[in-house]
């Protein structure tokens, strides 16, 4: 019927997200009632352009020259800023920066004891990508003060090293920081924040198979440096340094009927083997992978109680945390809480999942587990 208009709308999810920009084109076909050659008939809808965002974690930072006075400075696009007296810098720092130009101000004063000239640049840091903003050249004119000038007022004039702004001693000079992040193609408005895209890690033996239980040894302690990937350390500050302080245990899930049958793992969610938390001193487990700041990673870890109770009701708690290397504070992710009645043949194992942006600058992170609390000191 060409006669009527019709709108057809369909929502789509993107499944690859390596890619930044996008096209799709619809083909539409008329075919008439004799159906005679469709040939003629046939026509494409308007292109549709759009892309996705990578996340790209920004900064500015404008280490003001001698002779200038802060007083104020704007943010923009959802920056958080500072103002540095100690070394007389203002910084901004976005998580993710947005397409486009975004501009952020600094307002100072010119000093009365201010060299005869002076030149103000910012860095710009935009996904590790580093530039210098153009330069703004300034010379001081030995004129009487006009304390309400205001030099980048309307259109912004940076000068040249040969024909610097002139300004005066008590002047206030407004600096126009523009930061620059054009999209890689199509139009401005299409962009979208990208999809979470998963890390990429180098986590090393998630499910604790190396070393392997050899036989029917059911577990068994040994030094951190022969598991490979982990660490350990204690709660007690007091125990660093005791023999005990780097042992890991690692177990393997032992049927009902068997020593220890009821009291372990009846079974693994992942792999032959698994680790326990404490083993002889209550503490951490931990491993420490390299990480990109701005990308989002997915982590996902099982966690259960031990059942030594038998008949009764064993409660373990542990704490996850992601953080930078080194860091002793912050980063809960999440508190882990499971049961299990001892010597009953429904072993349950709890399954937690999340995500986690990498902040900036963090290029290691440390995934902990930490020993909250236990029924059996186990």
């Amino acid at each position: 019927d060409c006669e009527n208009e019709y709108t057809l709308t369909f929502k789509v999810r993107v499944t690859d997200d390596s890619m930044i920009y996008y096209e799709n084109q619809a083909k539409v076909v008329y075919k008439d009632r004799n159906h005679e050659d469709e040939s003629d008939y046939t026509n494409y809808s308007n292109i549709s352009a759009f892309g996705v965002k990578p996340i790209q974690p920004a900064s500015v930072t404008d280490k003001l020259p001698d002779g200038l006075t802060y007083v104020s400075h704007t943010d923009s696009n959802g920056s958080d800023s500072n103002y540095n007296s100690a070394t007389n810098t203002v910084t901004w720092e976005w998580d993710d920066l947005p397409y486009g130009t975004t501009v952020v101000t600094v307002l100072v004063k010119v000093e009365p004891d201010t060299e005869t000239e002076f030149v103000n640049k910012a860095e710009v840091d935009i996904n590790g990508r580093t530039s210098d903003t153009n330069e703004t050249y300034h010379e001081i004119l030995d004129l009487t003060p006009v304390k309400t000038a205001h030099v980048n007022e309307g259109e912004a004039d940076p000068g040249t090293e040969t024909e610097p702004v002139e300004v005066k001693q008590d002047d206030y000079i407004t600096y126009d920081i523009l930061v620059n992040n054009p999209p890689p193609s199509g139009e401005l408005n299409n962009f979208q924040p990208k999809l979470p895209q998963p890390g990429k890690l180098n986590f090393k033996n998630g499910s604790f198979e190396e070393p392997v239980l050899d036989g029917n040894i059911v577990y068994d302690m040994f030094n951190q440096i022969l598991v490979d990937g982990w660490n350990t350390r204690p709660t007690n500050p007091a125990d660093i340094g005791k023999p005990d302080s780097v042992v890991i245990e690692l177990q393997k899930p032992v049927p009902l009927g068997l020593p220890a049958g009821g009291e372990f793992a009846g079974w693994t969610p992942d792999g032959n083997q698994y680790a326990e938390l404490n083993a002889r001193l209550e503490g951490t487990l931990y491993q420490t992978v390299d990480t990109i700041p701005g990308t989002k990673v997915y982590w996902e870890f099982y966690h259960g109680a031990r059942g030594h109770f038998a008949g009764g009701t064993n409660t373990d708690v542990m704490n996850f945390y992601l953080r930078p290397e080194g860091a002793t504070s912050g980063g809960l992710q999440k508190v882990a809480s499971d049961s299990y009645v001892g010597g009953s043949a429904d072993y349950r194992w709890g399954h937690y999942t999340g995500s986690y942006v990498v902040p900036r600058g963090q290029t290691r992170t440390e995934f902990s587990f930490e020993s909250v609390s236990t029924t059996s000191n186990n």
